[in-house]
Order: structure tokens, then sequence, then C-alpha cells
């Protein structure tokens, strides 16, 4: 009996260490794909920057002497042929030695940084409103004996996935900002300034989740060992949060991740939109300044914030559910 015993623990030791060994293997692979994410995205933002034309043409004005422009290209590095440009490009994007910005007068990435801060605290209350807010429409529209209940929250995700981002900020802004006057429209320095863009955020998060937790509930109730858990006498409470609830949050986790990573890429939008001071708002007054380095900067930090997000998301989702390493 004892041998037998014995047997069994060495072949669940062997399996917990193959199932480590996988999931090492797992977390290497995504991590040294959202490094090549990242490269690709460096690599394209160096061929637009270089398919414009000379870019010291393009930041100067017309009228700028012609030792001015040597200047600023020997300081930029754009008197160089296209290989050095392209090296010295990944140097000072791996490095952290980029440029200084043309409008702030210091070094671009620096520049970026000091906006992130704002960009993490509206990009994370969005996204952590957006995921409550989805889970319990889901659940309702799962759990309600009322039809009409129920299938409020799909017609609202419908709508709202109809609709385009910057179309709803600019209803949010006219409904409860300049008809109602019940919170700024703009700007920031207190917890009124977050309510609409933390809203709207919220609002295209939440769509997403409520439809694929939905799903997820609707095919947890029919699966095996539910049906063997009601069988087994289990409370119908119990049966649900502690079976189908907890289950149906595993592609939850997934969406959430690719929605992590479009809230701060998207936020270009919402914070020019809410004039919000962030990484998005200064990406776009790089373009209007015609500040390429700061303009690659925040590129180059939203890439890698996109690339950080899904990487975390595919591992816990991957620990979750050992079923998706395959």
């Amino acid at each position: 009996m004892s041998d037998t015993i014995t047997g069994l623990d060495v072949a669940r030791q062997r399996g917990a260490s193959r199932r480590d060994t996988t999931l090492v293997h797992y977390t290497v692979v995504r991590l040294l794909l959202a490094v090549l994410t990242v490269w690709l995205v460096a690599s394209l933002v160096f061929v637009c920057l270089t398919a414009t034309g000379d870019p010291v043409s393009l930041m100067l004005d017309p009228d700028t002497s012609v030792d001015e422009r040597a200047r600023v290209a020997a300081v930029l590095g754009y008197d160089k042929s296209l290989g050095e440009q392209y090296v010295g490009f990944l140097w000072a994007a791996a490095s952290g030695d980029f440029p200084v910005s043309l409008r702030y007068q210091e070094n671009a990435l620096f520049v970026a940084l000091d906006r992130l801060p704002a960009s993490l605290l509206l990009g994370s209350l969005g996204l952590l409103v957006g995921a409550t807010v989805g889970i319990v429409l889901g659940a309702i529209s799962v759990v309600s004996k009322n039809a009409l209940i129920a299938n409020v929250p799909i017609v609202f995700a419908a709508m709202v996935d109809a609709v385009p981002t910057f179309f709803l900020g600019v209803l949010l802004i006219l409904l409860f900002g300049i008809f109602l006057r019940l919170v700024p429209i703009s700007g920031s320095g207190s917890l009124t300034h977050l309510l609409l863009p933390v809203g709207l955020l919220a609002t295209t998060v939440a769509a997403p989740i409520a439809r694929v937790f939905r799903a997820a509930l609707l095919e947890a109730r029919t699966a095996d060992h539910i049906v063997a858990a009601q069988a087994r006498g289990l409370s119908a409470s119990a049966v649900f949060f502690r079976h189908i609830f907890m289950n149906s949050l595993i592609p939850v986790a997934n969406v959430g991740g690719v929605q992590a990573g479009m809230v701060f890429g998207g936020a270009v939008i919402v914070e020019t939109l809410f004039r919000w001071p962030g990484i998005g708002q200064l990406i776009i007054g790089a373009i209007q300044n015609r500040d390429f380095p700061l303009i690659t900067a925040c590129v180059l930090i939203l890439s890698v914030g996109f690339a950080l997000v899904t990487f975390i998301v595919d591992v816990i989702a991957v620990k979750l559910d050992p079923r998706t390493r395959q």
C-alpha cells in the first residue's frame, strides 16, 4: 500500500514539474513576442519618419538658414547615413538617451514620462470601472428572470460597440457638461474632472466584457462538472459563485487584457477630447509642433505599455487555465 502511495506522489511531482516547465517556456515565448512587438513598432516609427522626407526640413520653418539646418541635423543625428540613423535610433530607444525635445528643450523621454502618471491614472480607473460594470451587467443578464432586465445589457453592449468613441465622448460632453452642467468638460485638478473621461473609457470597456462574460456564464452552466455539483446537492448560490462565476472569469481576463491595451493605446482620443494632461494629449501637441523626438518617445512608451499589459494578462490567463498554453 505504501509503495502505491509513493508511486502516486512521484507521479504528482512529475506532473507538477512538467506543468511548471511548460509555464516557464510559455512565459519566455510570450516575453520574446512582446520584445519583438516593441522592436517592430520602433522600426515602423523610424520608417514613417524617414519616409516623409527630410525630418529637419519638416521641423524647421522654410526660411531657416542653412547653418541652422545643419546644426539641428547634427544634434539629432540626421546628418548620418540611414543605417547609422537606424542603429542610433534603436540604441536611443533601448537606453533612453533620446534627443532633446524641440519644444521643451530636455530629453524627450523624460518629458513623456512626466505625463505617464496622468495617463495611467485615467486608464486604470477606466479599466477597473469598466470591467466591474461589464461583469455585473453580464451576470444580471444571465441570473435575472425578467426578460427585459436580462436583455438590456446585451442591447447596451451592441449600441456602445456601434458608436465611435469620439462621437460618444462628444455626446457625454454635450449632455453632462453643457446641457446639465454637472461636471467640467476639460482639464484636471479634481475628482470631478475624472468623471467624464473615466466614464467614456469605462463604457467602451464594459460593453465587450459584458458580452463575453454573459456567453461564458451560459456555457459554464451546462458543463459536466456543474451538473455533477448540482447532483451532489450543492446550493444554487454555491454552484454559481464557486464554479460557474469563477470559471467564467478566465475569458474575461483575456478580453480585459485586450481592452487594457486599447485603453492605453486609445488614450490619444480621450485625453485630447477632454484635454487631460497625459501622453495622449502630449503626442497630439508634438505632432502639431513637428517635435519628432517627442513623437517617437510617446509612441514607444505607448507600445511598451501595450506589450507589457498583454504579456502580463497572457501569463495570468495561462496560470488560471492551463489549457490555453496549447
